[in-house]
């Protein structure tokens, strides 16, 4: 059960993490064409997932190494978010990244790391 709290509250930190927006700086960024109501026509923004991802995990205090730096461009290469309309479908394949890379690249180390960084979030005033 703690560790289900732990995962679903890592996966919402990355979520909150990679729904900020990106600056126009950011390398491999396109912006979306928008209607003058505001609605996307169809194209997204063109992301470079591998270096987001990284960059997402050494905020938090995670490093890859070059073995998982190679497992995590191979992960990413299986996610196509250009072909994803609805921001719905991006969050859940947003989702469905994160939970991979954690099962599936970070170490038990960085996942501790990671999970106790969550606990000690949700402490912000001590309690």
């Amino acid at each position: 059960m703690k560790k289900s709290i732990m995962f679903f509250l890592f996966a919402t930190l990355l979520i909150g993490l990679g729904s900020c927006s990106q600056s126009s700086k950011s390398q491999g960024a396109k912006e979306v064409a928008e209607t003058p109501e505001g609605k996307n026509e169809g194209k997204a923004r063109d992301i470079d997932v591998v270096a987001r991802s990284t960059e997402q995990l050494q905020k938090l205090g995670v490093t890859l190494d070059d073995a998982q730096q190679a497992q995590l461009q191979e992960l990413a290469a299986k996610y196509d978010f250009s072909n994803v309309n609805t921001q719905e479908e991006r969050r859940a394949m947003r989702q469905n990244l994160q939970r991979d890379i954690y099962d599936n690249i970070l170490t038990p180390e960085q996942r501790a790391a990671i999970d106790g960084m969550r606990e000690n979030r949700g402490n912000k005033d001590g309690n």
